[in-house]
Order: structure tokens, then sequence, then C-alpha cells
């Protein structure tokens, strides 16, 4: 086989004889596999550099990155090739990619409101799984360091429960829809096959759709509980939100992109609610006996996807 051929005329130091044999197969179609391409990419290049060929060695160097713009330096790798490699652009121009998540919301209350006296009166807030989905990219900002924008669709629940004067109870589950636009800085540690990563940044969310379930129980057994359909209660939300983040996570490199999973963390800073439209819906006040508590929300989300990485190697001028 030429290939072998050519790798004992190396290890035997005749690197002259190498791109007679390796040229014609990397020039035909079908002649190598994508393993043995690279290695005889590789071997030519090699070859060239021991011939003090910097120019074919570099034109070959292009080709091979062309091919392979996903490769990454392995400690087998000669001190010669790697210098060559170096001299190239061989990181993503762009990335690109799918998401998905399941999140969980945690409201942190404000500011308590109560239709009667709040004696005897005992609320408390749940939360609920939900879930997102969505396209994201990315691009280095410089070394390690990458811009992460992302767009996405994310449905979030929680739950109230309040009892009136052991007497009655209202409970309620809120189920909102938010298109969320995060904006980040991501800091990758190391560039090995697992590389993981911390992420810095902010989402902006906008709220999209809003509705209540609710009913009203009683203790006695005597008289009949109230519900009834959801409740459009989007207009007692603030529907633009605003929630910077913390994230962490790994990535995992899969042919010529990146497998990861990270957990965040959103910190609303915000009031969720509309206070100017607190006691415009007659039906959640006299049907239900119920209003809104001054909240904001918190986020926790753990979340898996998919970048395809696009290059575009070229050679890197010259800093002298």
């Amino acid at each position: 086989m030429q290939l072998e051929r050519a790798e004992n005329l190396y290890q035997n130091g005749n690197v002259d004889s190498i791109p007679k044999l390796i040229l014609p197969c990397l020039q035909s179609f079908g002649a190598f596999n994508d393993e043995e391409k690279t290695r005889a990419y590789k071997l030519l290049i090699l070859s060239y550099i021991f011939q003090d060929n910097q120019q074919l060695a570099t034109e070959q160097m292009l080709k091979f990155l062309k091919f392979k713009p996903d490769y990454r330096l392995t400690d087998a790798d000669p001190l010669e090739f790697e210098d060559l490699y170096n001299e190239f652009r061989t990181t993503p121009i762009i990335s690109v990619g799918v998401s998905v998540g399941i999140n969980s919301v945690f409201v942190k209350v404000l500011s308590n409101y109560y239709l009667f006296d709040k004696t005897n009166v005992s609320q408390n807030y749940a939360t609920k799984y939900g879930y997102s989905i969505g396209i994201k990219a990315n691009r280095l900002l410089f070394k390690n360091n990458e811009l992460d924008f992302e767009c996405s669709l994310r449905q979030s629940s929680y739950t109230f429960n309040c009892n009136y004067y052991q007497f009655t109870q209202v409970s309620m589950t809120e189920n909102m829809m938010f298109l969320d636009l995060p904006l980040s800085v991501v800091h990758i540690f190391g560039k090995k096959t697992f590389a993981p990563f911390i992420q810095i940044g902010a989402a902006f969310s906008y709220l999209v759709g809003d509705n209540a379930s609710l009913l009203r129980s009683y203790f006695d057994g005597v008289h009949t509980d109230i519900t009834g359909s959801a409740i459009n209660v989007i207009s007692q939300r603030n529907q633009f939100y605003y929630q910077p983040f913390v994230a962490a996570g790994i990535k995992y490199k899969v042919g010529r992109g990146n497998l990861y999973a990270n957990i965040k963390y959103n910190f609303g800073l915000a009031n969720f609610v509309n206070g100017g439209s607190r006691y415009n819906n007659s039906e959640l006040i006299f049907k239900y006996f119920y209003v809104d508590n001054d909240f904001k929300i918190n986020t926790f989300s753990f979340n898996v996807g998919y970048l395809f990485s696009f290059y575009k190697p070229v050679k890197l001028k010259s800093k002298d």
C-alpha cells in the first residue's frame, strides 16, 4: 500500500520520495478513507518541511485544514507540524445549533396583598417543571472565550395556595410562555474532547402567553367547589423581563461540532406583577378570592444541545 510505503520511507529519513507516492492518491477520489487521508496529509506536510520547502508545506497544510478543519493537535504530532499548524486560523468562525431544556421557577414575594384580614391567612408558592426549545449561535471572542446568543421559547409554571380562616382554600396554577433572548460570554477550560465551561450573561424575556387555572375549595364538605376555564392574566404581568444568569457545563466534541450540557440559574430583579392591573380582573377577585402579591421569579434550568461549527482556515499574518 502506498501510504505504508511512504511511512516506511519517512521512518528511514527518505522524505524526498514521499510526495510522488502520496500526491496521486490524495488526488484520486476514494483512494484513502478519512483516517488514511489524515495520515497522508500529515506525512506529506512533514516531508516538505524537512525538504525546506515551506511554500509547499503551507499549501498542503491549508488543503489539510479544509479537508479536516476541526483537527486538533495531539501529543504524537511532531513539533515542526505543530509550529506550522499554529500559523493558521483553526477556530470556527461561527457555531450554530439547537438546544432543549427543562426548568423550574422559584417565586420570591416582594409584598403581600390581601382581600380580607390577613389574620389566619396562609400562603405558599411551589415550583413546577417546564420546558424550553431554541436555536443558538456562538463565535470566538478571543482565546478560550466565546460570545453566545440564543433565541428560545420557554414554558414555565408554578402553583399558589392560600388558606382563608381554615374555611376555604384558593389554588392557582400559572402557565407562562416566554420568548427568551439570552446573551452571554462563555469561558472554556482547555481544548480537549471534554471541556468544562462557565458562562455569565443576561436574558431579555418577553411574555407571549400567560394563563391561570384556579380552584376555590371548601373544607366543610357542604359548599360546592368553584372552578372554571383558564383565565388570561397577561395584562396583569410585566411582559418585558430581565434576568442576569450564571451557568456551568461541559462540551463534548462530536464530529464537526460539540454536544453540550449546562445548568443555569437566572436571577429575577424586578417585580413580575403589573401593580396597576392588580384589581382589574373581577373574576379573580369575586369568584376565586384571588389577588396578586408583588413577586419576582428566579429560574433554574438544565439544558442540552448540539452546536455545529463552520470553519474558514486561513494563514495568519506574521507578527513581525
